[in-house]
């Protein structure tokens, strides 16, 4: 995902991102609400927002604060499913890792 997203145009890779956070919202919602229906689709779109969030482009960088809100909300409802919120945990500390090689590249 995160080569696909370095090859849209940066219209497309915002565009993917908004949808891809949109995704969480609706699938953590999901699985509060129903944990065994919802567990594995916001477990997916939980690692899907990690992965294009790795990518190199402008949007990705752009989008990672929304991106870490999310996943601290998550990890902060304790009537998330366990599987949701190691989920949340990896992506949040795979976007982590990734914005301090950014910082140690000198990227901003």
């Amino acid at each position: 995902l995160s080569s696909a997203m370095a090859q849209l145009p940066r219209r497309g890779s915002s565009a993917l991102l908004a949808a891809l956070l949109r995704a969480v919202d609706d699938t953590v919602l999901l699985s509060l609400r129903n944990p065994h229906a919802g567990s594995l689709p916001a477990s997916t779109a939980l690692q899907l927002l990690g992965e294009a969030l790795s990518s190199d482009s402008a949007a990705a960088r752009e989008a990672i604060p929304a991106a870490m809100d999310r996943l601290r909300r998550v990890l902060a409802t304790p009537a998330c499913p366990l599987p949701v919120r190691h989920a949340a945990s990896h992506s949040l500390a795979s976007i982590r890792a990734r914005q301090s090689q950014l910082e140690h590249r000198g990227v901003q």
